[in-house]
């Protein structure tokens, strides 16, 4: 089995996120739930009562596995958490790990121990968290930051302030040309929806102060580990709207409406009546070849 290892978000790509909100990420956290100590202890016991996800450890052969805290196994994590579930303890049969219905894991025993281990030392420690919330819905976090790039018309790079985080970020709900898909034409309409976001996001070269807020009803980062947010500037203008209204975005939805659908949807409606950006430029095609 080849092993996994763990590398920090912001200086390696990885193959698979590990802190919260995903399926492997501790739910305690130091001060809410104790100390540091007490969250570890607490996570290890966590853990061994989740069956389901010990017989998912096979999904982590091999990869790299992303975390935002340092990535630390302390000696005491040497071992794998124990199982002290009700019922739902693991145990061995036949070299595969087996819980109290019969569910059989097809990662050994011994390897899945130490991958749990693992997981232990490298999400257990601090959570492996992204940024706090700032209050409100737990699941919406809103990070202060600057923008620093405009990559395109739907994406940009900001860095938190106070940390110096570096965030690529994907901005919820539209969709804009293309200029630099690999393989994919640039599109009409595309360098002006980049030049319109850097109009609204750089101010005299300089990015402008904004607030980066996630959705509940939405993925906190997407396959290309982009922070998917809202961006709002200092002033209340929200960067999405704007391009919307400027009829150089078009409203996108994935899987699940998000939370500001309805005023972004009136957004592009005005713009797609006064025929605006690409509406009038380029007929309403936002993907087809300039």
């Amino acid at each position: 089995m080849a092993h996994p290892h763990v590398v920090h978000c912001k200086r390696a790509r990885c193959d698979i996120y590990i802190g919260r909100p995903s399926k492997w990420g501790n739910p305690f956290a130091v001060g809410r739930d104790g100390t540091r100590a007490q969250v570890i202890a607490r996570y290890e016991r966590w853990l061994g009562d989740q069956p389901e996800l010990i017989a998912q450890l096979g999904e982590l052969e091999g990869k790299a596995l992303g975390c935002w805290c340092a990535p630390r196994v302390p000696r005491r994590c040497a071992r794998a958490p124990r199982g002290r579930a009700r019922g739902a303890a693991m145990s061995r049969g036949g070299g595969a790990l087996v819980d109290s219905s019969g569910r059989r894991s097809t990662v050994p025993v011994m390897a899945a121990r130490a991958l749990a281990a693992l997981l232990l030392g490298a999400v257990g420690v601090a959570g492996c968290a992204e940024p706090a919330s700032l209050g409100g819905d737990a699941r919406v976090r809103r990070i202060e930051a600057r923008v620093t790039a405009v990559t395109d018309g739907d994406t940009l790079r900001a860095v938190a302030t106070g940390s110096g985080r570096s965030y690529d970020v994907r901005l919820i709900g539209i969709d804009t040309p293309e200029t630099r898909r690999p393989g994919t034409p640039v599109e009409c309409g595309g360098p002006q929806a980049s030049a319109n976001m850097e109009r609204l996001a750089l101010a005299d070269g300089r990015g402008v102060a904004v607030t980066l807020t996630t959705d509940a009803s939405q993925d906190t980062r997407d396959r290309y580990g982009r922070l998917l947010a809202y961006v709002t500037r200092s002033d209340d203008v929200d960067l999405a709207r704007a391009q919307l209204r400027a009829g150089w975005a078009e409203v996108y939805v994935y899987e699940r409406a998000f939370a500001r659908l309805e005023r972004f949807e009136s957004a592009q409606r005005a713009a797609r009546a006064e025929r605006l950006g690409v509406w009038g430029a380029c007929a309403g095609g936002f993907h087809r070849p300039r």
